[in-house]
Protein backbone atom coordinates (compact mmCIF):
# COMPACT_ATOMS: atom_id res chain seq x y z
CA UNK A 1 0.00 0.00 0.00
CA UNK A 2 1.39 3.53 -0.77
CA UNK A 3 2.11 5.10 2.45
CA UNK A 4 0.95 8.53 1.03
CA UNK A 5 -2.71 7.66 -0.09
CA UNK A 6 -5.32 10.11 1.68
CA UNK A 7 -8.50 10.19 1.97
CA UNK A 8 -11.30 13.47 1.87
CA UNK A 9 -14.63 14.72 1.55
CA UNK A 10 -14.86 15.97 -1.76
CA UNK A 11 -16.97 18.33 -3.87
CA UNK A 12 -17.42 20.16 -7.17
CA UNK A 13 -13.89 21.89 -6.62
CA UNK A 14 -11.97 18.96 -6.99
CA UNK A 15 -14.43 17.84 -9.75
CA UNK A 16 -11.60 18.13 -12.53
CA UNK A 17 -9.44 15.85 -10.21
CA UNK A 18 -11.81 12.93 -10.09
CA UNK A 19 -12.54 13.64 -13.95
CA UNK A 20 -8.92 13.22 -14.62
CA UNK A 21 -9.33 9.36 -12.87
CA UNK A 22 -12.59 8.41 -14.73
CA UNK A 23 -11.15 9.63 -17.94
CA UNK A 24 -7.96 6.33 -17.27
CA UNK A 25 -10.43 4.18 -15.22
CA UNK A 26 -10.80 0.92 -16.46
CA UNK A 27 -13.78 -1.57 -14.83
CA UNK A 28 -13.45 -4.78 -13.85
CA UNK A 29 -16.80 -5.67 -15.59
CA UNK A 30 -19.72 -4.36 -17.19
CA UNK A 31 -22.50 -3.59 -14.40
CA UNK A 32 -25.09 -1.03 -13.95
CA UNK A 33 -24.18 2.04 -12.57
CA UNK A 34 -20.80 2.57 -13.86
CA UNK A 35 -19.79 5.43 -15.37
CA UNK A 36 -20.45 6.17 -19.36
CA UNK A 37 -17.56 5.28 -21.51
CA UNK A 38 -17.61 8.63 -23.98
CA UNK A 39 -16.17 11.50 -22.21
CA UNK A 40 -19.24 13.72 -22.31
CA UNK A 41 -21.42 11.30 -20.21
CA UNK A 42 -18.51 10.52 -17.84
CA UNK A 43 -18.56 14.39 -17.39
CA UNK A 44 -22.13 14.48 -16.62
CA UNK A 45 -22.21 11.55 -14.07
CA UNK A 46 -19.49 13.04 -12.36
CA UNK A 47 -21.58 15.94 -11.65
CA UNK A 48 -24.28 14.05 -10.52
CA UNK A 49 -21.96 11.94 -8.49
CA UNK A 50 -20.77 14.61 -6.97
CA UNK A 51 -24.13 16.55 -5.85
CA UNK A 52 -24.97 13.27 -3.88
CA UNK A 53 -24.74 13.26 0.56
CA UNK A 54 -21.67 11.87 0.62
CA UNK A 55 -18.58 12.00 -1.25
CA UNK A 56 -15.23 11.03 -0.83
CA UNK A 57 -11.78 10.50 -2.61
CA UNK A 58 -8.63 8.72 -2.05
CA UNK A 59 -5.62 10.77 -3.28
CA UNK A 60 -1.94 9.59 -4.29
CA UNK A 61 1.40 11.17 -3.29
CA UNK A 62 0.88 13.64 -6.33
CA UNK A 63 -2.20 14.47 -5.90
CA UNK A 64 -4.47 12.55 -8.43
CA UNK A 65 -7.89 11.05 -7.24
CA UNK A 66 -7.14 6.98 -7.37
CA UNK A 67 -10.39 5.66 -5.45
CA UNK A 68 -13.94 8.02 -5.24
CA UNK A 69 -17.21 6.67 -3.08
CA UNK A 70 -20.31 8.10 -2.62
CA UNK A 71 -23.59 7.67 -0.66
CA UNK A 72 -26.63 7.98 -3.13
CA UNK A 73 -30.31 8.34 -1.34
CA UNK A 74 -32.90 6.90 -3.34
CA UNK A 75 -35.44 7.79 -0.89
CA UNK A 76 -35.81 9.39 2.58
CA UNK A 77 -35.45 6.27 4.20
CA UNK A 78 -32.27 4.51 2.43
CA UNK A 79 -29.51 4.99 0.71
CA UNK A 80 -26.72 2.91 -1.56
CA UNK A 81 -23.12 2.92 -1.68
CA UNK A 82 -20.59 3.38 -5.00
CA UNK A 83 -16.92 2.90 -4.73
CA UNK A 84 -14.42 3.18 -7.83
CA UNK A 85 -10.82 2.52 -7.13
CA UNK A 86 -8.53 2.69 -10.27
CA UNK A 87 -6.84 -0.61 -11.66
CA UNK A 88 -3.54 0.64 -10.81
CA UNK A 89 -4.48 0.73 -7.30
CA UNK A 90 -6.92 -1.95 -6.60
CA UNK A 91 -6.49 -4.67 -4.02
CA UNK A 92 -4.47 -2.04 -1.05
CA UNK A 93 -7.36 -1.57 1.03
CA UNK A 94 -8.08 2.10 -0.24
CA UNK A 95 -11.86 0.80 -1.23
CA UNK A 96 -12.48 -0.10 1.99
CA UNK A 97 -10.67 2.44 3.74
CA UNK A 98 -13.09 5.09 1.34
CA UNK A 99 -16.40 3.51 2.23
CA UNK A 100 -15.51 3.41 5.54
CA UNK A 101 -14.75 7.11 5.71
CA UNK A 102 -18.09 7.84 3.51
CA UNK A 103 -20.24 5.95 6.06
CA UNK A 104 -18.64 8.00 8.53
CA UNK A 105 -19.95 10.54 6.76
CA UNK A 106 -23.68 9.52 6.43
CA UNK A 107 -23.48 8.79 9.71
CA UNK A 108 -22.39 12.11 11.07
CA UNK A 109 -25.04 13.83 8.37
CA UNK A 110 -27.81 11.40 9.96
CA UNK A 111 -26.93 12.88 13.30
CA UNK A 112 -26.42 16.22 12.29
CA UNK A 113 -29.17 16.97 9.78
CA UNK A 114 -30.90 13.76 7.93
CA UNK A 115 -32.19 11.70 11.02
CA UNK A 116 -34.51 10.36 8.47
CA UNK A 117 -31.50 8.37 6.46
CA UNK A 118 -31.27 4.49 8.07
CA UNK A 119 -29.28 1.74 6.75
CA UNK A 120 -31.25 -0.43 5.01
CA UNK A 121 -31.81 -3.93 6.09
CA UNK A 122 -28.89 -5.04 2.64
CA UNK A 123 -26.39 -3.47 4.66
CA UNK A 124 -26.50 -3.88 8.08
CA UNK A 125 -24.15 -5.53 9.21
CA UNK A 126 -21.73 -4.23 6.41
CA UNK A 127 -18.45 -3.59 8.14
CA UNK A 128 -15.48 -2.70 5.81
CA UNK A 129 -12.39 -3.97 6.36
CA UNK A 130 -9.88 -1.72 8.54
CA UNK A 131 -7.86 0.44 6.59
CA UNK A 132 -4.13 0.35 6.23
CA UNK A 133 -1.92 2.49 8.77
CA UNK A 134 -0.51 3.85 5.59
CA UNK A 135 -4.00 5.10 4.80
CA UNK A 136 -4.44 8.67 6.29
CA UNK A 137 -8.04 10.39 6.69
CA UNK A 138 -8.56 13.99 6.82
CA UNK A 139 -11.81 15.15 8.20
CA UNK A 140 -12.42 18.15 7.18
Amino acid sequence: MNADIRIQAIGLPQRDLLMAMYDRFDPLGAALGLPPRNAEGGHKWIVGALGQIVNVAAFSRNGEVVGHCFVVSDKPSSAEIAVFVHQEYRWRGIGAAISGFSWEGLESQRSEQHDDVRVTDSLKGFSPRPPSRAIRRDHR
